[in-house]
């Protein structure tokens, strides 16, 4: 626009009549000449002229304001609430302009879009206090106060529902927890209580808001109030089942635990479970109505499992066999009467199981089949009864599978062995700990440490229980002249007469058994009497300085020794010390220690027993593993199966012939001795046969170094080349016939009953026997009359007459 118009052309543009623009020109305060600063004039005939720019500028500015009744009409608030906030000053660059106000709308925007303090109550369900404390934390940066009155912004609103808030939540969808709790008569802890356990799945808690509330929805409050109105009508009690079946409260526990729909109820200071009445009548009427009968013979408690079940026509016949193996096994058993009961109810469930499993007679199904059973069966008894049946039914019937089947024990399972440190770990580990440089610095400057040293060692010399070496008591502070820590951490060392002290004050104690009330004594190797007594002497001076009344306190609130105490004495990663583990262990090795020698091998169980004070020595056998001077069982084993089944007799042998001395030799040496003898005498009647020999040639007078010393030399030398060489062979394997190619027996059916049979081995041994025997009671002897004796020998007498007594006193000499 450029130039002027007139007030025609402006009333038109500005939207009013012709009268109101000459009025705003004749005025003081002119509109135009306020707001645009531009001066306003007549023409020379007497009209208005407005100048097109001041026009501009007003438009502009009535575009940027709003009047007070526009405000008022976009906002909701009354002309006369924003007129006062105007002459409050509420809003900034206001302008008044011919009696009315003008409002810039970045200021009159901040009312449009806000809410009061109960529009946020309404929709959240907070308290007008809790708004209110938000708006002064600054949850609400956009909030004003008019007066008494508190607005707050909508996009506030907004960003703190959906910050705080769930999607979608409705207020009047829930109920907050104080409300809850009153109609369900209960208080508002007590409800949280159960909110926050897991017995009450059907009352879900929802937390929201800044300040988090627990919220509830009114649907599953209104439902939980119906449940506590209806209980007494639809529901059984634990109490009511017991009195009704007259059984034990945790029978009736345990029964109710296969009901479904059991739910938990609150009481005044208790919950307590409630059980549906449909679903425990309808229990009364299954399978295992046995258990809510008076039912005492275990063949009517299987015939009632049994029968509950629909028997497919395909299995009459498994049924009847089955039944008969069951009654039959049942008859014969010598369990107790609980045990009866129990089993028979087994035996009920397995057939039961079969039903849903096989699809024709037992007897028709193959070994698949079979094994197909195995894998659908759960029950590790059931598949052990079902061995049991299987047997049984290929012994009466024919049966299609072919195969026998076991059931084995996984490894780790309860029949596993305990298990016992190797006897080089329980050495290693006690020289480490009875090493007294090693740990006593460390002991001195660490209760704690003490303690623990203290706690490991005892068990390389009692079997004590733990809680026992926890209560061993305190040490009498007048027996040593040591009272002070810096005796050891400054090189000082207990010496012998004074460890014995502090021994003997324990050994001359009598101490009670925790667990069983038994008499129980302080038993310490001699050889660890000086460590063990500075164990003791360290940890009471720990005792005196922190003025405790307990010896051994490892300072934790049971006193209890765990496995990061233990760490720090057994620093080796690979090594976990374990109390009973090593009790095991310290058992077993003292046990078969005492039995190995002749002067504890009659008492040594009672020696492990007094060790643990078990009252009944049975009690005592379960501690001791299996083991033995050789090693392990594993290790025992395998030569056990390298010697094969008759390996003892040739142990036998071996270690009477080639050990007279009963020197200490391993079971490797033994073994491999025993394998070389095998290769000569393969099975146990070769050397049954061997031995047969043996004394018919101790029978006769003569042994076969006489006949050999009678027969010329050059025969000699010619049968003994022959008989090295096998050229003279008998009937039997490794035996050469001295008589051959004549047999003096042709019907025998071995040689080596034959007193002309010459097993290879036996002619070195009788003729090194022989000689030797003789010479070195010659060498030996200084009587005179031993000489004499030995001079007239069978032997020396018939080489004589055979050879000539100057040949033989010339080969002597």
């Amino acid at each position: 626009m450029t130039g002027v118009i007139g007030a025609l052309e402006a009333a038109r543009i500005l939207g009013v009549d012709r009268v109101t623009v000459l009025e705003w020109c004749k005025k003081k305060n002119n509109p135009f000449e306020m707001i645009s600063g531009i001066k306003i004039n007549k023409n020379n005939r007497g009209y208005w002229e407005i100048p097109e720019e001041a026009l501009l500028r007003y438009l502009e500015f009535i575009q940027d304001h709003f009047t007070i009744i526009q405000l008022s009409e976009i906002s909701g608030f009354s002309r006369q609430l924003i007129n006062g906030w105007v002459i409050k000053g509420r809003f900034s660059d206001t302008k008044r302009i011919n009696k009315m106000h003008y409002i810039p709308k970045s200021e009159g925007e901040k009312i449009i879009n806000v809410e009061k303090v109960e529009y946020i109550v309404s929709q959240v369900g907070l308290s007008r206090t809790s708004v209110i404390n938000y708006i002064n934390e600054g949850l609400f940066p956009g909030a004003f106060k008019i007066g008494f009155v508190w607005y707050i912004p909508r996009n506030d609103i907004q960003r703190f529902i959906e910050q705080y808030y769930p999607a979608n939540f409705k207020v009047e969808d829930y109920f907050e927890a104080g409300e809850a709790a009153r109609l369900l008569g209960m208080k508002t802890v007590n409800l949280k209580k159960l909110l926050d356990s897991d017995f009450f799945p059907e009352l879900t808690a929802i937390k929201i808001g800044y300040n988090p509330k627990s919220y509830i929805r009114k649907v599953e409050v209104m439902n939980f109030i119906d449940f506590l109105k209806n209980r007494k009508r639809d529901y059984y009690s634990l109490k009511q089942i017991r009195r009704r079946l007259n059984c034990s409260y945790s029978y009736a526990n345990s029964l109710i635990q296969q009901i479904k729909g059991v739910r938990w109820s609150p009481g005044r200071t208790v919950i307590y479970q409630l059980v549906p009445k449909e679903a425990f009548n309808l229990m009364l009427s299954t399978r295992d109505i046995y258990r809510t009968t008076n039912l005492s013979d275990p063949t009517a408690v299987f015939e009632y499992t049994i029968e509950r079940v629909e028997i497919p026509t395909y299995l009459k016949q498994s049924r009847d066999n089955y039944i008969h193996y069951v009654k039959t096994r049942m008859a014969c058993s010598q369990a107790s009467h609980p045990k009866q009961i129990a089993d028979a109810r087994t035996y009920g469930l397995l057939f039961q199981n079969l039903t849903t499993i096989l699809t024709k007679e037992i007897h028709e199904c193959t070994d698949d089949d079979i094994k197909h059973v195995f894998k659908s069966l759960n029950a590790a008894k059931h598949k052990t009864l079902f061995t049991g049946f299987l047997d049984s039914l290929s012994k009466i019937v024919s049966c299609l599978f072919s195969e026998n089947y076991k059931v084995s024990t996984l490894p780790g399972s309860v029949h596993s062995p305990k298990e016992i440190y190797t006897l080089d770990q329980f050495l290693k580990y006690q020289t480490y700990i009875m090493n007294v440089e090693e740990h006593v610095i460390f002991a001195a400057s660490s209760r704690k440490y003490a303690v623990v040293w203290l706690f490991a060692s005892l068990h390389f010399t009692n079997a004590w229980r733990s809680a026992d070496f926890m209560a061993l008591p305190n040490l009498s502070t007048n027996i040593v002249s040591i009272h002070s820590l810096d005796y050891f951490l400054k090189g000082g060392r207990l010496k012998i007469k004074e460890a014995q002290l502090i021994i003997n004050h324990y050994a001359g104690q009598r101490f009670t058994v925790s667990k069983t009330g038994a008499l129980n004594r302080f038993l310490i190797n001699s050889d660890v009497v000086i460590p063990v007594a500075t164990m003791i002497l360290i940890c009471d001076l720990h005792r005196q300085l922190m003025s405790d009344s307990v010896l051994l306190n490892i300072g934790s609130k049971y006193n209890t020794i765990k496995e990061q105490h233990l760490r720090l004495v057994f620093r080796d990663k690979e090594f976990t010390f374990g109390s009973r583990k090593m009790n095991r262990t310290f058992m077993t090795y003292l046990f078969y220690k005492a039995s190995s020698q002749e002067a504890t091998v009659g008492f040594a169980l009672e020696m492990s027993r007094k060790t643990r004070a078990h009252k009944d020595p049975q009690n005592t056998s379960i501690y001791i593993q299996a083991t033995n001077r050789d090693g392990s069982i594993d290790n025992t084993s395998l030569h056990v199966c390298n010697r094969g089944h008759f390996g003892y007799l040739y142990n036998l042998l071996v270690e009477t012939l080639s050990n007279p001395k009963k020197l200490q030799r391993t079971m490797e040496h033994r073994t491999n001795d025993i394998l070389e003898l095998k290769k000569v005498f393969p099975t146990p009647i070769d050397l049954q046969l061997f031995g047969d020999f043996l004394s018919k040639q101790y029978e006769e007078q003569d042994s076969l170094a006489i006949r050999i010393a009678q027969t010329p030399l050059e025969e000699i030398e010619n049968r003994l080349v022959r008989i090295y060489e096998d050229k003279m062979p008998g009937h039997s394997e490794f035996v050469q016939c001295y008589t051959y190619p004549t047999c003096s027996n042709p019907n025998a059916t071995s040689c080596y009953s034959c007193v002309y049979s010459v097993p290879k081995v036996y002619l070195l041994i009788s003729l090194k026997e022989e000689l030797f025997t003789r010479l070195n009671r010659l060498r030996e002897s200084t009587l005179r009359g031993v000489y004499i004796r030995e001079k007239k020998l069978d032997l020396q007498n018939a080489l004589c007459a055979s050879m000539g007594s100057e040949y033989i006193w010339s080969r002597t000499h």
